[in-house]
Parts: C-alpha cells; sequence; structure tokens
C-alpha cells in the first residue's frame, strides 16, 4: 500500500511541478487509462485499475509529446494488435519528448509504466 500511494505521489508531484511542453495545434491527442500492474508477478499484462486518473499525451511528427515532465524515468512499450512489443524505450526524467523510429506504422498499443501502474491506450502512426 506504501508503495502505491508513493507512486501515486511521484507521478502527481511529477506532473505539478514543471513547466509544461507546449503541444501544436495539429497534434493528436491520446487518452491513457491506467491499470495496475505487478512487475514482480511475471504477469506483464496490465489488469484495469480504478479508481484512476488518465493521462494524456500527444503524438506529432513521430514523437509522443508529454504535458508534463515526469521526475522519474519511465519505460515505453509499443504492442502490435497480438501483444507483441516491437518498440520499447525510456522517456528519461525531465524529458517531454520522445522520438519513435519512423520505420513503425500501423495501428498499436502504447504502454507507460509507473511503480505499480501502467498507463495505456491504442495510438495510430
Amino acid at each position: 500500500m506504501k508503495r502505491l500511494v508513493l507512486s501515486v505521489f511521484i507521478v502527481l508531484f511529477s506532473m505539478l511541478s514543471h513547466a509544461e511542453c507546449v503541444i501544436p495545434d495539429d497534434a493528436v491527442l491520446i487518452r491513457l487509462n491506467v491499470y495496475a500492474y505487478d512487475p514482480m508477478s511475471g504477469n506483464n499484462i496490465p489488469r484495469p485499475k480504478a479508481p484512476g486518473l488518465p493521462l494524456s499525451i500527444w503524438t506529432y511528427s513521430g514523437s509522443l509529446l508529454f504535458p508534463q515532465p515526469f521526475s522519474i524515468d519511465v519505460p515505453v512499450e509499443l504492442r502490435d494488435a497480438n501483444g507483441n512489443v516491437v518498440y520499447s524505450d525510456v522517456l528519461l526524467a525531465g524529458s517531454t519528448t520522445l522520438s519513435l523510429p519512423s520505420s513503425l506504422s500501423g495501428d498499436y498499443t502504447l504502454l507507460l509504466y509507473l511503480g505499480d501502474f501502467c498507463y495505456g491506450g491504442d495510438i495510430h502512426l
């Protein structure tokens, strides 16, 4: 329970304590839902978690844009329709942009891992 509260606090604090990113007018909004995630279970499939505040990010010119930087490094995955990981990277603490490879195109599921939480949503590149 302490880890859960700490994770939520870190995410909220990191989102409130930094300057915002400038989002271009033609960027595409992506709403990510929150899921429970236990990295120690060996089961890497996030489960729906409620209540939880969704996270909004944007895509623009092959990059993911985050409205505010996180205070921790955030693992990022793109999965195809079969659940296979086709791309993974880490959004470094303090960053608001993550560039994606130009070779990626189509529909994917985007997952961001923040401690015991996973934010996920559909993305089209």
